[in-house]
């Protein structure tokens, strides 16, 4: 198998030196989620991986294996550089995760983290979605962090979510068939922006 070009996480992943555990994307229950406190994205794990037709391999089982785990986004973006990768768990009680990758002669092995390592944000609490409704007047969309999240998503077509105008926008891909999510979370402006106060 080979990890799947189409989902960018590494765009959805800080670069912030002072936030290390938002430089790494995290595997969770099915899922693996990147924030740069900015966006989130939300991804189910088995849509990371292209199995190539080879019918042998499980891929829910496979990921399975990450569970609890965290990879650093350099990292990631390099490992879908390599046409073929296996993910390995060894141990029971605190079990070793690597992903070997191999391109022609050339094979790596990198260790992932165990989560117990970090003070991972919980991101389900964040994307937990209240009912507060209000009319939405006015509202600004960072460009920059629209295309990053959907190309960390993988998506071509996205339907855009608000609820309040100072609460996170809620971004899916359309059709959203495996339950992808991501999120752009408020920014406060202060001033006035030239020809939009009219």
């Amino acid at each position: 198998m080979k990890i799947n070009k189409n989902f960018k996480l590494w765009l959805a992943a800080s670069t912030d030196e002072f936030r290390e555990v938002l430089q790494y994307i995290y595997f969770q229950d099915g899922f693996a989620y990147a924030s740069n406190s900015h966006i989130l994205v939300k991804v189910p794990s088995i849509m990371l991986f292209d199995l190539e037709g080879d019918a042998s391999i499980d891929i829910e089982e496979e990921t399975k294996k990450l569970q609890g785990y965290l990879i650093h986004s350099s990292v990631w973006k390099l490992l879908t550089t390599f046409p073929e990768v296996q993910i390995k768990r060894e141990g029971d009680f605190e079990p070793e995760v690597t992903i070997e990758a191999k391109k022609a002669q050339h094979i790596i092995s990198v260790s992932l983290v165990n989560s117990a390592s970090y003070n991972v944000p919980n991101y389900e609490e964040a994307i937990v979605v209240k009912e507060e409704r209000e009319p939405i007047q006015r509202i600004g969309v960072n460009v920059d962090f629209l295309s990053d999240l959907t190309a960390a998503m993988g998506a071509d077509n996205i339907k855009l979510g608000f609820t309040t105008a100072k609460s996170k926008i809620f971004v899916e891909p359309e059709p959203n068939i495996y339950g992808e999510l991501g999120m752009i979370m408020p920014t406060l402006l202060t001033g006035t922006l030239d020809g939009f106060d009219k």
